[in-house]
């Protein structure tokens, strides 16, 4: 029988809690040795990078790719910083232009 749509999978979590028991009753800590491998002398270069992929992928999340939609008829500007610099500045000229200024009225 399958299970549910969302439901945890116990088999999973009955084994991560007695991997985590085993780690602190033996004190071990995966991350603090895979972090030793990286500085230990004598290990292969590849080795190092290996433990090094994975402890990065649980202090930085992952980058996905995302699908830019948009209307077709105003695509997508890509720009320098530059381009984007005198754009902004373009637009706030443009806003100064529609601010009426305020007439001073001297209260005497």
């Amino acid at each position: 029988m399958a299970r549910t749509k969302g439901s945890k999978n116990k088999d999973k979590e009955e084994f991560r809690a007695k991997l985590r028991r085993y780690c602190l009753e033996h004190n071990v800590d995966p991350f603090e040795y895979m972090a030793s491998i990286i500085k230990r002398p004598g290990i292969a270069h590849s080795l190092k990078v290996t433990a090094a992929k994975e402890i990065a992928q649980y202090l930085q999340p992952k980058l996905r790719s995302v699908e830019v939609t948009g209307n077709p008829d105003k695509p997508l500007m890509v720009m320098s910083p530059d381009e984007r610099q005198r754009r902004i500045q373009e637009l706030e000229t443009k806003r100064q232009q529609r601010i009426e200024p305020l007439s001073i009225v001297d209260p005497e």
